[in-house]
């Protein structure tokens, strides 16, 4: 609408990109945008955010690139530290968000 118009015209005249946690609409007004697959810690235990970075990885390995969308809990953090030090024995990189960005 007019509103998410208004915003992406901000955020491309200040050479900004937009990232999404994948619920928001799919426009962006030409502004570089990269919407997350998966969000990560919807359910709250270590557990359940576990299963989510293997479905981030078997995503990546599929189809070269996944992007996950979480926050700054506790359980998040501890959960995503252990994961980050096994990525480099599955032959996966950590990238930012701007290496899945596209235009639309």
């Amino acid at each position: 609408g007019p509103a998410m118009t208004t915003f992406t015209q901000a955020l491309g005249q200040r050479g900004l990109a937009f990232i999404d946690d994948g619920s928001a609409a799919r426009t962006g007004g030409g502004v570089p945008r990269a919407s997350a697959d998966r969000i990560i810690d919807d359910r709250l235990s270590a557990d359940a955010i576990a299963a989510e970075l293997a479905t981030l990885e078997a995503n990546a390995t599929r189809g070269g690139k996944a992007l996950g969308s979480g926050f700054s809990y506790p359980v998040t953090l501890d959960v995503v530290a252990r994961w980050c030090a096994t990525l480099e024995a599955k032959g996966l990189q950590l990238a930012p968000a701007s290496a899945v960005m596209v235009r639309r």
